[in-house]
C-alpha cells in the first residue's frame, strides 16, 4: 500500500488528497486483496504460483481506480495519464513482489524462518513428502519418521508411540501423518 499511496500522492496530489479519495484507494486495495486471498500464506508459494491472482488484482483495482472519477467533480481526467500511472504502480508492485520472494528464499536457504517437521507412518508417499522437506527454499528441517515397522533408514526415529515424547522434547512445529498407515 505504501507504493500505491506514494505514487498517487506524488503524481496526483490534487485528487489524491481531495475528500476521501485516499481512504477509497486503500479500502479498495484491501478489499480486493482480501477477496482474492492475494498475500502469500503458504511455504510453497512462489512468484509464479499465484501470478493469475496478481493479474486479477490489477484488473479489479484498475476498475475501482477509474470508478472513483465517476463520483468526483466534473474535472477533466486524462485517461492516458491515469493508465500510465496505474502501469507504473503495477510495475513497482511486481518488482516488489519479485524482491520479496527472492529475499525470503535466500533467508530460508541461510537457515532462517525454518519449521521442524517429522512424519508418522511410512509408505511409498514418504519419498514424495521428503522431496518437499528437503527443498532448502521452503525452510523445512526434516527430523525423521516414526513407524511401527522397524527400519534401517537413518531417519527412522522409532515406533509411533514414541513420537509423542519426541515431539514435545524436540520443538517439532509440524507433524505429517501418512494416512495410508492409519485407520
Amino acid at each position: 500500500m505504501a507504493i500505491i499511496n506514494g505514487v498517487l500522492f506524488i503524481f496526483t496530489s490534487e485528487t489524491y488528497l481531495q475528500g476521501l479519495n485516499a481512504l477509497y484507494y486503500n479500502f479498495s486495495w484491501l478489499l480486493i486483496t482480501n477477496a482474492l486471498d492475494f498475500y502469500p500464506t503458504k511455504r510453497k508459494e512462489t512468484f509464479f504460483t499465484n501470478i493469475h491472482k496478481m493479474f486479477n488484482l490489477y484488473t479489479l483495482f484498475g476498475l475501482s481506480y477509474f470508478a472513483i472519477f465517476g463520483f468526483g467533480s466534473a474535472t477533466k481526467v486524462s485517461t492516458v495519464f491515469h493508465v500510465k500511472l496505474l502501469l507504473l504502480i503495477y510495475l513497482l508492485l511486481t518488482f516488489y513482489r519479485i524482491a520479496f520472494y527472492w529475499s525470503i528464499r535466500r533467508y530460508r536457504v541461510r537457515g532462517g524462518n525454518f519449521v521442524n517437521v517429522l512424519a508418522i507412518g511410512r509408505d511409498k508417499n514418504l519419498k514424495k513428502v521428503r522431496k518437499v522437506f528437503d527443498d532448502p527454499y521452503l525452510g523445512y528441517r526434516y527430523k525423521g519418521f516414526f513407524d511401527d515397522s522397524p527400519s534401517k533408514s537413518p531417519t527412522y526415529l522409532g515406533k509411533i508411540e514414541q513420537s509423542f515424547e519426541y515431539i514435545t522434547k524436540n520443538d517439532i512445529d509440524e507433524v505429517y501423518c501418512l494416512a495410508s498407515k492409519f485407520t
